[in-house]
């Protein structure tokens, strides 16, 4: 993971990543029915034709992922950011996949 996610076993997830210019990225997982969770990511400015990437998946561990996933795309889509700043961990929170 590249971000420090809040709410450990919660239905409702979410962090904030920020890039070396100070440019952020908000990102919130929640869980929507048993199995089913959603994610979105999308950057901070409150911009006119604001980019929202979402998805949904079976498990808050794949959707923080693909949340992650999500932002190195809004990044390098950027045509003002370096490219070589963002990286991804693969490395989930322990408590992912235990049943609570």
């Amino acid at each position: 993971m590249i971000g420090k996610w809040s709410g450990d076993g919660d239905p409702l997830l979410s962090t904030t990543l920020s890039n070396q210019s100070g440019r952020r990225y908000h990102l919130t997982v929640e869980k929507l029915a048993p199995n089913k969770w959603e994610w979105l990511a999308w950057h901070a400015a409150d911009a006119p034709g604001q980019l929202v990437q979402r998805g949904v998946t079976t498990s808050p561990g794949t959707a923080m992922v693909a949340a992650e996933d999500a932002v190195v795309t809004l990044e390098m889509a950027s045509p003002d950011v370096s490219k070589d700043h963002l990286t991804r961990r693969a490395q989930l929170p322990d408590w992912v996949g235990q049943e609570r």
